[in-house]
């Protein structure tokens, strides 16, 4: 399963839905950005599980607020679906995403 490309991915937050672009490139490497913004993301994880892999990360947003949101997600094909969980500052949300390129 091949994880690699453009990803439009849409989380629902008090603050309304936002959308991020992430691209995971082929040596696992992952960078994010929100409204143009660059997003730090260190480190990205992924291991098969079932017909696609499983991604974990963590996103340090400035914008709208600041916070550590760590995310984990599977993806299948050309979705990618999971949870994104900001600590204290809000419950876990369940994100969706879309390959876009």
């Amino acid at each position: 399963m091949d994880a690699t490309g453009w990803w439009d991915v849409e989380v629902p937050t008090p603050l309304g839905r936002l959308h991020f672009d992430v691209r995971i490139r082929e040596d696992g490497r992952v960078s994010a950005s929100y409204r143009g913004r660059p997003i730090p993301v260190p480190a990205m994880r992924t291991e098969p599980e079932g017909d696609g892999v499983r991604a974990t990360w963590t996103q340090r947003l400035t914008v709208p607020v600041r916070v550590e949101v760590h995310v984990d997600a599977l993806i299948v094909g050309d979705r990618l679906t999971g949870t994104a969980d900001a600590g204290r500052w809000m419950p876990p949300v369940r994100l969706e995403g879309r390959r876009v390129g």
